[in-house]
């Protein structure tokens, strides 16, 4: 009685057709996967430059608006980057900052520390110097031009 429900043409899936299968699948879930990954890097690091142009801004305005020299400091070895007003009494807690990037996405690269200082009443920048940062997508360069205060962060070639 057995006998007849088993059929003797029947064939299940061979190997090379379920790992076909399987391959695919694996392939049509993957793509999405990696696509996010890349959207979510370079979201990452769009809004670090966005960050540090609004932090350096704001450490500009006040060198103007409040007539106290700043500074900022660049640690390349620890990844910190510093800001502060240079002559007040009491530091104001919203611009001393200690700012550690710890992002896979973005590093300061270099040795030597780097400081800029915002001169009091005029927001100019004493000396020119660039800060040099290594993304997952390239190297940039933070360009501080002297005299004026203005500064622009461009990719290096």
């Amino acid at each position: 009685m057995i006998e007849k429900y088993i059929k003797s043409n029947e064939q299940g899936f061979t190997l090379m057709e379920t790992l076909l299968v399987l391959m695919i699948i694996s392939s049509l879930v993957l793509f999405p996967v990696l696509s996010i990954q890349k959207v979510t890097e370079t979201i990452q690091i769009d809004l670090f430059f966005r960050e540090l142009t609004s932090k350096i801004t704001n450490m500009q305005a006040h060198a103007i608006l409040h007539d106290k020299t700043t500074d900022i400091q660049f640690y390349p070895e620890n990844n910190t980057i510093y800001f502060r007003v240079m002559d007040a009494e009491k530091q104001d807690e919203y611009l001393k900052k200690t700012w550690k990037l710890n992002n896979p996405y973005y590093r300061l690269s270099g040795t030597s520390i780097k400081e800029f200082s915002f001169k009091k009443g005029t927001g100019n920048i004493t000396k020119s110097d660039r800060i040099y940062i290594h993304t997952t997508q390239g190297e940039y360069e933070l360009v501080y031009l002297m005299g004026s205060g203005r500064f622009e962060i461009r990719q290096r070639k």
